[in-house]
């Protein structure tokens, strides 16, 4: 027997097993590394690239989408029901819909952001939420932050993106005026959390409550330097997905203006940008 139908045997063998085709059975049997995707390459690039940038502008959105809350569910009811639900709707819109900006340090792990009475500010691997201007010392005792899940946490979805096993293009669309290729990018949570940053491997990046799953999956905008958008939805059961069909919470993360001048920023308090 010749070395090469040796080499093919045994690469069919392969085949039989692992279901995987012949030119990715023959790259592995020879224990050659699988290529890198070019959509992969280009996101990961534009990840190491934003998690070690030094300042942006950061705005956040957060949408819950709860049953007798959505305007489809509001639609659907007549009558008397449907007037309460709507009122009910109203109310509880600016507790259910919550947008906030600031600024965000990726490269030092931090970011502060605020909206009319409510501010928050991440740092030192701490959470705090309150009143805009009141000092962190104060709030120490009142919460900590200790026990938030860590999807609360607004650069979590970034540090998430350390892991990305895979990135499939889905189109091109505007964010802030700048034009930015969207992708559905799948991550490895476990990944993430090994890869660690400024040599720590102490990242939140995985969820308080129990690791998903399945691998979760984000919606992803990149300007081909840095990411300017993540949106991902969890559901029940911490499913995480690119989007949101049904009930549960939709979260986005936005960055921009890379490199402003954050000298003026206080983190001895909530921030407070109404002055």
């Amino acid at each position: 027997m010749t070395r090469d139908r040796a080499r093919k045997q045994a690469i069919r063998a392969r085949m039989s097993t692992s279901d995987e085709p012949y030119s990715v059975a023959a790259r592995r049997l020879a224990g050659e590394p699988d290529p890198i995707e070019p959509d992969l390459a280009l996101v990961t690039a534009c990840v190491v690239r934003t998690l070690g940038a030094g300042s942006a502008r950061a705005g956040a959105r957060l949408d819950l989408e709860l049953a007798g809350t959505t305007e489809a569910d509001r639609q659907q009811a007549r009558g008397l029901r449907g007037l309460v639900r709507r009122g009910l709707g109203t109310l509880a819109s600016p507790f259910l819909h919550q947008s906030r900006e600031g600024f965000a340090e990726p490269a030092a792990q931090r970011y502060q952001v605020a909206q009319r009475a409510h501010a928050e500010l991440f740092a030192d691997g701490r959470l705090y939420r309150g009143r805009p201007g009141r000092s962190l010392a104060s709030l120490t005792l009142d919460r900590p932050g200790d026990g938030e899940d860590v999807d609360h946490n607004l650069l979590w979805p970034l540090w998430a993106l350390a892991g990305t096993t895979s990135a499939r293009l889905d189109g091109t669309e505007s964010v802030r005026d700048s034009t930015c290729q969207r992708y559905t990018v799948q991550v490895d949570l476990d990944r993430a959390a090994a890869a660690g940053h400024s040599g720590s491997a102490d990242w939140p990046v995985l969820l308080v409550k129990g690791p998903p799953p399945r691998p979760p999956e984000f919606m992803v905008w990149t300007d081909g330097q840095y990411v300017r958008r993540i949106r991902f939805a969890k559901k029940s059961g911490n499913v995480i997905t690119p989007g949101l069909d049904g009930y549960g919470s939709r979260a986005e993360l936005e960055l921009w203006d890379f490199g402003v001048s954050v000298a003026h920023l206080d983190w001895s308090r909530l921030p407070d940008f109404t002055g």
